[in-house]
């Protein structure tokens, strides 16, 4: 509020004359809104011109612009680091499994080296042979059957046999029904032999039969 003691005018008689006063001169010139809020504490916050408005809502418009952009700018890098973060997880993945893989068949020749060793073994008791790589692939059970046993009507018998061996290779060892199953057909074949007794000569058919032990006897060397 103005300060009219400094005219001269006591306290008294200046704020007497200030209320009369002003109010007669506001009729006269009008003081803008603004200047009349900022004089009785108040404001309302809005545009006093067209011009202001204008400004204000152009500067609203840019200010969200520019929110929206950091906004977007922030979900891009945001996605980035999910992408990143897949891929080095795709890759850490792939790379456990190719440490895994070379691990297991790392275990798998060394149980397979054992396998063989336990299984001369046991053919020695016997006076067997093991089955030479010719004749049999440890590594996919696959066996080389010799002419004898590689008749049509034992087609069945024989892929019985092989089913077990591809079994045997692919887990490293078989159940008790497979093993079974496997033993007692080599057995039955082993006895069949003898209605060739006519049709092949006898040292053929012995070394059939020789053929079919070593078979057994590869199943059999499991249990040792």
């Amino acid at each position: 509020m103005w300060d009219l003691t400094m005219y001269g005018f006591r306290q008294p008689c200046a704020t007497a004359l200030l209320t009369v006063c002003l109010p007669l001169a506001w009729g006269i010139f009008p003081p803008s809104a603004a200047a009349q809020n900022a004089y009785f504490g108040y404001s309302n916050n809005r545009a006093s011109t067209v011009a202001e408005g204008y400004a204000r809502g152009l500067s609203d418009v840019i200010r969200s612009r520019a929110d929206a952009r950091a906004m977007d700018a922030q979900t891009a890098t945001e996605l980035q680091n999910t992408r990143a973060q897949y891929y080095q997880n795709r890759v850490l993945a792939a790379q456990t499994f190719v440490e895994q893989k070379r691990l297991q068949d790392e275990y798998q020749n060394e149980q397979r080296a054992t396998d063989r060793y336990k299984l001369s073994a046991y053919l020695e008791t016997k006076k067997l042979n093991p089955l030479g790589d010719s004749e049999f692939d440890e590594s996919s059970g696959q066996i080389n059957w010799p002419p004898i046993l590689d008749q049509p009507q034992d087609e069945s018998t024989r892929q019985l046999i092989n089913d077990v061996f591809a079994k045997r290779a692919k887990q490293g060892s078989l159940s008790s029904q497979d093993y079974l199953q496997g033993t007692a057909t080599i057995k039955k074949w082993r006895q069949e032999l003898v209605a060739y007794k006519d049709l092949f000569p006898k040292p053929d058919l012995q070394e059939a039969a020789r053929f079919l032990n070593r078979l057994d006897g590869t199943l059999k060397g499991d249990l040792r």
